[in-house]
């Protein structure tokens, strides 16, 4: 291993119960490495040490490796699915990462931590006897625990990052463009427009919840929402002139659609001077995913506050 990486053996090295990873935490200095079995690359990653000691919730043992049950194997599908970890696995000095807090809290989405003792959800769910991916599921499922402004607080942190990203790298972008609205205004338009002297890229994003009940056996939930998506809107824009659409669909869990990837393609050939292609998709992959685990984490950490506040048999957290 240290071959490979080129820096000094001082670390821990811990597998994962059923063999498949390998997480190496380095004793000098904030690094970590996750590393694949089956793969010989090794991604490093810069991160502070608070970062660092975050990172221990992949010890936890009722992680993402270990529980067997039907939430636990559609996040582990969408876990490991395509970008989903890109949030952990970079750090861009001009992109900001996730909060130490934030980190924590998407940790323990990932891992299925439930971080509470309470025994009733809002709604009067009873949470004892469940495990953490089934609660961790129905907290965001449920509006009296995380209010009726939630999905449309993380749907919109997820389109701000791109946009703030897409105007600072290559240039002027329109958020909810109203040349592609119906006769019933915003509810029908797409979230951003990225101007460019040949085709135009239109994009709409979308977050499913890949751990609700009607998705647990959908290999990827986000394509079938993609589709949705472009019934909804690809028409429509390709009237307008030279535009393209993209449904850009998320998963709870992290997996991003194929759409997003041939958003990010269709960026480099339009500014093909701007960046190379994988500058463009390693930039464009950490934007999105950290402000999905961000959205994640403050939807999930006002909920467990919330459902706390109801339950006095509930441990506190620190918040």
């Amino acid at each position: 291993f240290q071959c490979i990486t080129g820096v000094p053996a001082h670390f821990t090295s811990i597998f994962a119960p059923d063999g498949a990873a390998l997480v190496c935490f380095v004793t000098e200095g904030p690094l970590i490495y996750e590393r694949a079995l089956h793969s010989l690359t090794v991604s490093s990653v810069n991160v502070s040490s608070t970062h660092l000691a975050s990172a221990s919730t992949y010890l936890c043992a009722s992680g993402i490796q270990v529980e067997d049950t039907p939430h636990a194997n559609a996040h582990r599908r969408s876990a490991t699915g395509n970008h989903a970890a890109t949030w952990m696995l970079y750090a861009l000095s001009h992109i900001a990462p996730l909060s130490s807090v934030d980190f924590r809290w998407a940790q323990y989405i990932r891992n299925g931590v439930f971080p509470s003792a309470a025994k009733r959800c809002v709604c009067g769910l009873e949470l004892t006897g469940r495990s953490g991916f089934q609660n961790i599921a129905h907290v965001f499922e449920c509006l009296p625990a995380h209010g009726n402004s939630g999905h449309t607080q993380r749907h919109d942190g997820v389109v701000s990052a791109l946009v703030n990203w897409i105007r600072t790298t290559f240039g002027e972008v329109t958020r909810e463009p109203t040349e592609f609205g119906g006769p019933d205004g915003s509810r029908t338009r797409p979230d951003i427009l990225i101007h460019s002297t040949k085709v135009s890229p239109v994009v709409d994003v979308t977050i499913t919840n890949n751990l609700c009940d009607t998705h647990l056996k959908t290999l990827h939930p986000a394509e079938t929402v993609a589709k949705q998506k472009v019934v909804k809107h690809a028409q429509n824009v390709a009237q307008r002139g030279a535009y393209k659409f993209f449904p850009i669909a998320l998963e709870m869990s992290g997996h991003c659609g194929e759409g997003f990837d041939a958003f990010l393609k269709h960026l480099f050939i339009e500014f093909v001077n701007v960046l190379d292609y994988r500058e463009v998709l390693r930039q464009g992959c950490f934007v999105v995913s950290t402000a999905l685990q961000s959205g994640n984490a403050r939807m999930f950490r006002r909920a467990i506050r919330k459902i706390e506040s109801h339950d006095t048999f509930a441990t506190k957290e620190n918040y």
